[in-house]
């Protein structure tokens, strides 16, 4: 993984925001946002996450909104109807450094490049923000 520890550890500590409820047991949630954790304007992120929309197509998706406890730092993002791998593969192409997972209600943190070993980060609702 070529992520630092302290970045890694604050995708573990992520808090989403989902736009109205959603009931899908196996998705990933996914940005286009700052590339390689490297901060660009909201524009030019707002630019890069209609591009990921129409790479979509016709997925099923939600918008999410994905921050740090008080939401003064968060990403536009999507929960999208989608396997892993097709996630990691949209994240490599949106030089993401990770993308989220959930299998029936368990949330997976997942690096896109190397050996995409998911990490287990327990349980979404307790990430989950009112």
């Amino acid at each position: 993984m070529c992520v630092n520890a302290q970045l890694w550890a604050s995708y573990a500590n992520a808090c989403f925001r989902f736009e109205r409820a959603w009931s899908v047991e196996q998705y990933a949630i996914i940005t286009a946002w700052n590339p390689r954790s490297v901060w660009v304007s909201n524009e030019r992120n707002l630019i890069k996450n209609k591009e990921l929309n129409l790479d979509l197509g016709h997925k099923l998706r939600l918008k999410v909104i994905v921050g740090d406890a008080t939401f003064d730092w968060y990403e536009e993002s999507y929960a999208v109807e989608m396997t892993l791998s097709e996630a990691c593969d949209l994240g490599q192409k949106y030089h993401q450094n990770a993308i989220y997972f959930v299998d029936n209600g368990v949330l997976f943190l997942v690096p896109c490049d190397g050996d995409r070993q998911p990490k287990n980060l327990g349980l979404l609702g307790e990430y989950v923000a009112d």
